[in-house]
């Protein structure tokens, strides 16, 4: 596996504890933001220290893989936390709490809006 598949699955399963966490309000706050704080440092290094290949192209069959693996994490993600509203509870946060506005707004429409390729009048096609 490559550096950049490693380091997406460990900030995806940091935000995946992040939700979880989020159910159970006797969780403490090391629990539930310290992976996705050691994720983001470990990124961070990563991005000072690493060498980039200028040869490395990414080809049209390798953006639309990846937009499916976007697509089908944020699904998961979606999954996840109504799965938990609906047997767990509602959460401490209004983020991840499917009766509120947020949830709708920052967590399905804005990632949905994001995936679509919108031309612009002055694009020129």
């Amino acid at each position: 596996m490559s550096r950049s598949v490693i380091l997406i699955l460990s900030l995806y399963i940091s935000i995946l504890i992040m939700i979880i966490a989020d159910f159970f309000p006797g969780t403490s706050w090391i629990v539930q933001f310290g992976p996705m704080v050691l994720v983001w440092i470990v990124i961070g290094l990563i991005y000072i220290f690493a060498k980039d290949d200028p040869e490395e192209e990414i080809d049209k069959n390798e953006r639309k893989r990846s937009r499916r693996y976007l697509l089908s994490s944020i699904v998961i993600i979606w999954l996840v936390t109504i799965s938990l509203n609906i047997f767990v509870g509602e959460p401490a946060g209004d983020l991840f709490n499917i009766y509120k506005a947020e949830f709708w707004f920052l967590l399905v429409a804005l990632p949905l809006l994001s995936q679509f390729n919108f031309k612009k009048s002055t694009d020129g096609v």
